[in-house]
């Protein structure tokens, strides 16, 4: 499965340039855009910083990415979009994106666990209705669902960096960065140096 990293869709330095500009436009509607712009500039610039994220658990308990501190982490920022009906003679006999993000999950869980990696799903769209029931494997993971951080006064992560791919993936290091890491294939392998390192 490929994975994404950050919004791809228009290149920094241009996305830059045009800030000012809708955001002085007489136009509500791109005073408005300027405001999603903005925030595809704030995921875009991730790379080599602290992010902020923090949010509710199913428990009612609260976490914070800072709590990870000296841990690699893996976090999956996941959103849930309506998808259309079938007709009534047909089965969806392939994955969802999620049942292939989940599993991706678990087997970074099988392999780097034991090692102290830590891992972030944050689900925003349809929210409880689409996500499974946690399994053995992922109660320990911090599951959180953007709907329970809103109703708390939190932010909605997803908006908040602009993220667009659904999956999105980022990796942390020990140190609380985020990595550089490949739009596509190669993301495992720079989880691995990663969990080789002290």
């Amino acid at each position: 499965m490929d994975t994404a990293s950050l919004p791809e869709h228009q290149p920094l330095t241009v996305m830059k340039r045009l800030l000012p500009a809708l955001k002085n436009a007489k136009n509500t509607w791109l005073q408005e855009y300027s405001q999603t712009v903005e925030a595809m500039i704030r995921g875009r610039e991730l790379t080599g910083k602290m992010m902020e994220l923090e949010g509710i658990l199913p428990d009612g308990s609260k976490f914070n990415i800072k709590d990870f501190h000296g841990k690699p982490v893996v976090v999956c920022f996941y959103r849930a979009f309506q998808s259309p009906p079938l007709p009534p003679d047909m089965e969806r006999d392939s994955k969802t994106p999620l049942q292939f993000a989940l599993e991706k999950l678990k087997s970074y869980h099988a392999d780097y666990a034991e090692k102290g990696l830590e891992i972030i799903v944050y689900f925003s769209g349809r929210e409880h209705e689409d996500f499974p029931e946690p399994d053995e494997t992922m109660k320990n993971w911090k599951i959180s669902f953007a709907e329970d951080s809103l109703a708390e006064g939190m932010k909605n992560y997803w908006d908040y960096y602009g993220l667009r791919a659904t999956p999105t993936w980022l990796l942390i290091d020990r140190e609380g960065n985020v990595m550089e890491t490949p739009k596509t294939d190669g993301w495992g392998e720079v989880l691995e140096a990663l969990m080789k390192k002290p």
